[in-house]
């Protein structure tokens, strides 16, 4: 699993199941600091990469495939934003985001 070395250490370790269910331990590769290095690691086949859905929506390499871990539990998403900002992109975020859920606040 590819690691970064400037982010937090728990951080990574969700990411990447660590622990995971099974116990196996989790083996750490290449260490990137951005989506377009990540999906160059994982082309290479040096590793692989637990990521959202997001960023299957949002990102292509033609060597890349993403498939869905169907047996994770779901995670929870926030929009973090200053109290007092109602400008037209946060406001987009916020609707977008109770769109798909009904629990944002």
């Amino acid at each position: 699993h590819v690691r970064s070395d400037g982010a937090d250490p728990e951080w990574v370790r969700w990411w990447a199941c660590d622990p995971r269910p099974s116990g196996r331990p989790v083996i750490y590769g290449p260490s990137v600091r951005t989506m377009d290095e990540m999906l160059e690691v994982v082309a290479s086949g040096a590793a692989i990469v637990i990521t959202s859905k997001f960023v299957d929506d949002t990102r292509r390499h033609e060597g890349v495939v993403f498939v869905p871990v169907r047996d994770a539990p779901r995670s929870a998403v926030c929009l973090c934003t200053r109290r007092d900002d109602l400008s037209a992109g946060t406001r987009a975020l916020i609707d977008g985001a109770t769109e798909f859920r009904d629990d944002v606040l």
